[in-house]
């Protein structure tokens, strides 16, 4: 707590960037991690987009992205991708 009121940086500025498919997690945008997320939980693209306030058309892009990015062939690909490097966690409920 001293270091912390010191001014002293504890924790990293971002998450630890590992590697999915061919890609690192850092070249990721905002929004597509979000979808990430989401898709990790099992959501359709339907679902998602409420979930996130934005449209169908905008999560397939997000993930049409990830999977160039990766070169993935599929959103189930790159949901047990993003879990096995622990990009993506699940949290136990409470």
């Amino acid at each position: 707590v001293r270091r912390t009121m010191a001014g002293e940086h504890i924790f990293p500025d971002a998450p630890p960037s590992v590697e999915i498919g061919t890609a690192m997690s850092a070249e990721f945008t905002k929004g597509e991690m979000k979808v990430l997320r989401c898709l990790v939980r099992g959501l359709s693209y339907n679902e998602i987009a409420k979930e996130l306030g934005i449209e169908p058309s905008t999560v397939k892009y997000h993930v049409i992205n990830m999977l160039q990015k990766t070169n993935l062939e599929n959103k189930l690909q790159l949901a047990i991708a993003a879990t096995e490097a622990k990009l993506v966690v699940e949290l136990a409920d409470t």
